[in-house]
């Protein structure tokens, strides 16, 4: 007849029995496998293709470019930026909108933020300035989207050229990003409960 030692070590679950080690198997699957998300996210955020730079002058609101999407469910990183060295400081401001139409002419998107520069003097002096925003699109069809901008600015009628940079990506990032971190923070929790008592215990351990 076996002993109860013997019993137990036949019959021992070999996830609770690996979790001596610090993890068990299925968090550690799981790590991995966020491990590979991030990896897939990062491949994604490469560039895949040549920029699609367009430079507007904020007097001729009237100006359209064309945007030429060769491929369906194309990701554009899309950067706007205007330089803020002609703004008055602290008080000046200018604000760009970014106007997309469809191949159809229809209003697709509008996206934009406002640019600025500040000083001071704290314990020391200090000076900030946004110049420039950015973020991703998707662009679900094939073809030529038209680009314009809107503006509006104090003083008024600041005309510093407003630049419309359009960088294709390999994909997008966001569901890469979303399975790695459930899988990662699911494979911590995992490994935590199969390891709380002795985690607890050296946390106590290390506070005494």
């Amino acid at each position: 007849m076996p002993t109860r030692s013997e019993f137990r070590s036949n019959h021992i679950d070999p996830d609770i029995e690996s979790s001596s080690r610090g993890l068990t198997p299925y968090s550690m699957v799981l790590i991995g496998f966020s491990m590979l998300c991030f990896l897939g996210a990062f491949y994604m955020s490469l560039g895949a293709g040549a920029v699609q730079s367009f430079t507007f002058n904020p007097g001729e609101e009237k100006q359209i470019e064309q945007l030429n999407v060769k491929e369906p469910n194309t990701v554009f990183l899309v950067d706007v930026s205007q330089s803020t060295s002609g703004l008055t400081n602290n008080k000046g401001w200018s604000d760009v909108s970014v106007n997309v139409g469809s191949p159809e002419g229809s209003n697709l998107m509008a996206f934009g933020s406002d640019f600025w520069r500040a000083s001071g003097y704290d314990d020391g002096p200090w000076s900030e300035k946004k110049n420039s925003f950015d973020m991703k699109v998707t662009f679900p069809i094939v073809g030529k989207y038209p680009v314009s901008i809107e503006s509006a600015s104090s003083p008024p009628n600041y005309n510093k050229p407003v630049l419309v940079r359009f960088e294709p990506k390999r994909g997008s990032t966001i569901p890469f990003f979303v399975f790695g971190v459930v899988a990662l923070l699911v494979g911590i929790v995992m490994g935590y409960y199969a390891n709380r008592e002795a985690v607890n215990t050296a946390i106590a351990n290390s506070i005494e």
